[in-house]
């Protein structure tokens, strides 16, 4: 293969979100320019070593039940897309949906510490169960929907178009291993996972499966505080939340 990949990049927004918010934890990555942040962390070895950024889609969805949140999206994918840090926002669907857990009240459950005093929930929301120290509890779950398929789509489309040479993929989602296998036995790949945790095991593969030379990377906080957005974007600016 020849050097000059044209590169296409596929972005899950969300899968990137809750890494960058676990790898931070405040709102200073959130002004993220993508396309650098991707393009830092392209190898030097061929036959990446002369590629190019030639198609980069960000996948996302719009959150639909906090408005100042839904305001500083809009603004943020406005200015990915005046910046040409992406060249499409493909938009999956944002929904809220109520879910029950048990919790032991004051100590661990399996999915986070819950203490009434600290979750100031309505009564009829804390149902005890057996004794007074098990509660279930109501409360809203988010759920980002239809990223990984439309992910998929675009890469095979692109794939099988031949309008790509190569193709990374910054997610760190399991239900994209086929897709991701298949392109490697087209292609070369690479896979930048964004949670800050090991990658997923059926994600990984070997250099050398189908044409080689694929590669992985593990995102850092510093990464994502050191490829921001400039502060302002013709009208747009970088929310203070986020400073």
């Amino acid at each position: 293969m020849t050097s000059g990949l044209r590169i296409g990049v596929y972005i899950d927004g969300y899968n990137l979100y809750y890494g960058g918010n676990r790898l931070v934890g405040d709102g200073r990555w959130k002004w993220l320019d993508v396309r650098a942040l991707v393009a830092a962390h392209i190898p030097s070895f061929e036959p990446w070593d002369n590629a190019v950024i030639k198609r980069l889609v960000y996948f996302t969805a719009e959150v639909t039940n906090a408005p100042e949140s839904l305001r500083r999206q809009q603004a943020y994918i406005e200015a990915l897309q005046l910046s040409k840090s992406v060249d499409y926002v493909e938009f999956g669907r944002f929904r809220s949906i109520l879910d029950e857990n048990f919790a032991a009240t004051g100590y661990f459950t399996r999915i986070k510490r819950i203490q009434k005093e600290e979750h100031p929930l309505p009564d009829e929301k804390w149902i005890k169960i057996d004794s007074e120290k098990y509660v279930r509890v109501t409360h809203e779950k988010n759920e980002e929907k239809r990223s990984d398929v439309n992910l998929a789509s675009h890469l095979m489309i692109d794939l099988f178009m031949e309008s790509i040479d190569a193709a990374i993929v910054v997610s760190n989602d399991a239900d994209l291993t086929f897709p991701i296998k298949f392109a490697r036995t087209r292609i070369p790949v690479g896979v930048i996972n964004p949670r800050g945790t090991q990658t997923v095991g059926d994600l990984k593969g070997n250099v050398t499966d189908g044409v080689g030379s694929h590669w992985w990377y593990r995102i850092t906080g510093q990464d994502l505080l050191a490829y921001q957005l400039p502060e302002t974007i013709g009208h747009l600016y970088r929310p203070a939340v986020w400073r």
